[in-house]
């Protein structure tokens, strides 16, 4: 299966639980005295994810307008206006040289709003990108994008795998998705999406060209 538009890790998460713990699902949630209660059923790895999602907090769209881009934190949630006069939504994965990684979720709505549950089962649009945070967040010149929410200890390890790559020759390099750098072939290079910063409009473009 691809990762991106199947699945999430919030929703392995939940095809896990209901694996190794039959019957606890109701609806698309999980109490947290629930995940407390059956902890011990659960790997080390799915405990880390279980907490994540009881941790995540939406204080809502309007709340704060601007971010500075020091205070953009890995797990901050995003809200941003479409083009269409729809919102989409997102994750701050991790700060890098360049702005920040993020997850753009394959969810719209007709409102700013959404709720844990939703992100509980909610897949991505495309791969993660690297976001311009400080046109889009800080001085908010671009769009109409606003941090929502933030989800405590978020990790990026779902995404251990993802790479962008930027430079000439031999002195070509990739960036990892917390931004660690490795010098690569040049031939190489190509199999990554470029190291550039993504503005509105570079996402807006990229939404409609993954739904049409």
């Amino acid at each position: 299966m691809s990762r991106y538009l199947p699945l999430t890790g919030e929703i392995k998460w939940h095809l896990s639980i209901t694996i190794i713990l039959p019957g606890l699902l109701q609806g698309s949630s999980i109490s947290k005295s629930t995940i407390i209660q059956n902890q011990d059923r659960l790997s080390p790895a799915l405990q880390r994810e279980a907490v994540e999602m009881v941790n995540l907090k939406i204080h809502g769209w309007g709340k704060k307008e601007r971010t500075m881009i020091r205070f953009i934190n890995s797990g901050d949630i995003f809200c941003f206006k479409l083009n269409n006069g729809k919102y989409g939504f997102g994750r701050i994965i991790s700060k890098v040289s360049i702005g920040h990684t993020a997850e753009i979720f394959n969810f719209v709505s007709s409102s700013p709003d959404i709720s844990a549950d939703m992100l509980e089962v909610t897949a991505l649009v495309f791969p993660p990108v690297v976001l311009d945070s400080y046109s889009l967040f800080d001085k908010r010149i671009s769009g109409d994008w606003q941090i929502i929410g933030h989800q405590d200890g978020y990790s990026s390890v779902g995404h251990a795998g993802v790479f962008f790559s930027y430079g000439v020759g031999d002195s070509c390099k990739r960036v990892d998705i917390n931004g660690n750098v490795q010098s690569i072939a040049s031939a190489d290079k190509n199999n990554y999406p470029p190291y550039t910063p993504k503005n509105d409009n570079h996402i807006q473009a990229m939404i409609h060209n993954a739904q049409t």
